[in-house]
């Protein structure tokens, strides 16, 4: 058993979610790939998202408490969730050449996600490797309804 346990929390289904925030002071959109996000409260409505501390645009969220849009991605946004998991490469370049919706100081609402939940950050529980933000849904907006939501799987329960 425990020499399997890695490998079994990969088979936990995940959506996948490009979070964008803006900086407040340079105005400029940020932006990352993410897993592990789940309702966490039906009233009022909460998310709980898991980031790494260093994550760039991360860490404003979870140190400055900073609001931020979630896209859900969709089934059919294959190319631009491979641009946000290449290494090196800058998103902030990514995010200003997609068709976008400017949601002010939450980020960007992506034209091609299925969906751009607005979140307000709560709470950070730092459990561990990654810190937990609790964040209240304040608005979103359907964009592409009709789509499927992308659902991942990961190999190993030890990497992404």
């Amino acid at each position: 058993m425990e020499k399997d346990k890695k490998k079994v929390i990969g088979h936990i289904p995940s959506g996948l979610f490009i979070v964008t925030s803006k900086d407040l002071t340079s105005h400029k959109v940020r932006g990352f790939l993410a897993s592990w996000v789940q309702q966490a409260s039906f009233d009022p409505p909460l998310i709980s998202l898991c980031l790494k501390p260093e994550r760039p645009g991360g860490s404003d969220i979870i140190d400055k408490e900073e609001p931020f849009a979630l896209n859900v991605v969709s089934e059919d946004n294959d190319e631009f969730v491979n641009d946000f998991c290449r290494k090196g490469v800058d998103r902030t370049k990514i995010l200003e050449n997609m068709p976008h919706i400017d949601l002010g100081e939450w980020g960007i609402a992506l034209k091609e996600a299925k969906s751009t939940i607005i979140c307000k950050p709560r709470n950070v529980i730092k459990p561990g490797d990654h810190h937990i933000v609790i964040a209240e849904v304040t608005g979103g907006m359907f964009l592409n309804e009709q789509s499927h939501s992308m659902v991942h799987l990961r190999n190993d329960g030890s990497n992404y």
